[in-house]
């Protein structure tokens, strides 16, 4: 089977779409989460209780807690859209 017999191959041509589809809900995914969160300060009440929020009562608390999820969430997404996107490239080779 020659390279180009190869590349048309519709069901390799329907996983490498799906994967990119994929990576590009994860990617979307995680920047409106980022966003979110690095936003979320802005409209922190500091009137309310937040004894019962993820880091305690202060809002640094909280951007600490939440960092410390996030940064290993957001490494993992990287991890995941590379090979993705390595795997789309192979399929279609």
């Amino acid at each position: 089977m020659t390279a180009a017999t190869r590349a048309r191959d519709p069901f390799k041509l329907l996983l490498a779409g799906l994967c990119t589809v994929f990576q590009v809900l994860l990617l979307g995914l995680t920047a409106f989460l980022i966003v979110r969160v690095t936003t979320y300060g802005v409209f922190w009440d500091p009137d309310a209780d937040h004894s019962g929020a993820w880091g305690g009562p202060s809002l640094f608390g909280a951007w600490v807690v939440h960092a410390l999820i996030g940064l290993p969430g957001a490494a993992l997404t990287a991890w995941l859209a590379n090979r993705l996107s390595r795997a789309s490239a192979w399929l279609r080779r």
